[in-house]
Formats: structure tokens, C-alpha cells, sequence
């Protein structure tokens, strides 16, 4: 049996023939968890400019606002993140571009602070961050990786280098995930808060 909390909502999952009884307690085993899951929903990022209302952008919730412009715009005013552009499609071409600008900066500081060199691409996953193919030199950060804080964005580029060393998450991977980011156990836990939400 399992259980998931998504959406405010909880579901459980049985073999077609469990007694109700055995699904009862079940539940009644996991109330404490349910609870903390129902009381601290994850946050779900994602960005829809055709549909979407809000956006997160380095760990802020924004009012997003599009504009048609001849040129694409930035701006964050207040509360609200204003995009300008000539269409939906441009517009959104472009914030990937921005977004892409904005996580090439933080890279480059991993890059200066560990004295190391990468190549750097972007694309947009539904369940990862990022991506590391060590062969190629290579990490792939998720575009969606800029709608979180500063500080998970470094962590989450921390954790991709290690991934240079060790392919796999054994214990050298995180006594060398410590050395560079000795706050990763914190970093990690916060970042379960965050998921991809599948559009």
C-alpha cells in the first residue's frame, strides 16, 4: 500500500482485494505524516506565461504581467514581475534566454570559487534540477532551477560538480559535497520543498 498528499489532497493506493479495515489502519499508521504533508504543501514551480497569473523567480512569488513591446523587457516592480515582448512565443523564448543568463552568473561563481571549468547547457525537466555527464565535462541545469533562492540554485550547482568525481551517491559523493558546501544536508531537506509542477 501507499500513500500520497498532492494538492491538498490525499490518496491512497491498495491491492484491489485489501480489506477496508487494513486500509483504515493504514492511514491511522501515517496520520502524523499526512498531517505534516497537508500542513507544509510543497511548492510547485513552473512557468505557463499563457495561462499562469504568478511566477516564482529566485525564490519570490510575483504577479506576472505580459505587455506586447517591440523588444523583450524585464522588470520586477513591487510584488509584480512584468515581461514585455512581441508575442507569448517570443516572450517566453526570451525569459528562457534571461533565465539561462541568470544561471550561467551562479555557475561561473562555482566555477571561480572551486577553480574548475564545465560546459553549461539548459533545458527544461520534469523531475530534476539538474544533470551531470561527467564524460562530456557537461552539467544540464533545469531552466526552472532560477525560480528558486539564490541559495538552493548554488546547491543544487554544488552537487552537479561532485557528480565530476563520483557518478553515484555513496559516501565519498557527500564527504566531498561537504568540503564545498558544508551546509548541504540543510540545503537538501529545503530543497524537497520545491517540485516541478507537470504541465
Amino acid at each position: 500500500m501507499a500513500i500520497k498528499v498532492e494538492d491538498g489532497q490525499v490518496f491512497v493506493y491498495a491491492p484491489l482485494l485489501t480489506p477496508e479495515f487494513m486500509i483504515d489502519n493504514f492511514v491511522k499508521k501515517h496520520e502524523k505524516w499526512i498531517a505534516e504533508k497537508l500542513n507544509n504543501p510543497k511548492i510547485n514551480v513552473y512557468f505557463d506565461l499563457e495561462n499562469d497569473n504568478e511566477i516564482y523567480f529566485l525564490g519570490k512569488k510575483y504577479k506576472l504581467l505580459l505587455f506586447t513591446s517591440e523588444r523583450f523587457k524585464f522588470l520586477i516592480r513591487d510584488d509584480s514581475l512584468i515581461l514585455y515582448g512581441r508575442s507569448i512565443r517570443s516572450i517566453k523564448n526570451n525569459y528562457k534566454k534571461y533565465l539561462a543568463a541568470v544561471l550561467t552568473q551562479y555557475a561561473d561563481e562555482v566555477k571561480n570559487e572551486l577553480d574548475i571549468d564545465f560546459e553549461l547547457s539548459f533545458k527544461i525537466y520534469k523531475s530534476r534540477w539538474g544533470c551531470c555527464f561527467s564524460r562530456k565535462n557537461l552539467i544540464i541545469l533545469n531552466y526552472l532551477l532560477a525560480c528558486l533562492p539564490y541559495e538552493l540554485i548554488k546547491y543544487v550547482i554544488y552537487h552537479e560538480t561532485v557528480h565530476f568525481k563520483h557518478g553515484n551517491h555513496q559516501k565519498k559523493f557527500y564527504l566531498d559535497l561537504k568540503k564545498i558546501c558544508p551546509e548541504y544536508k540543510r540545503l537538501a531537506k529545503e530543497l524537497k520543498d520545491y517540485t516541478i509542477l507537470k504541465k
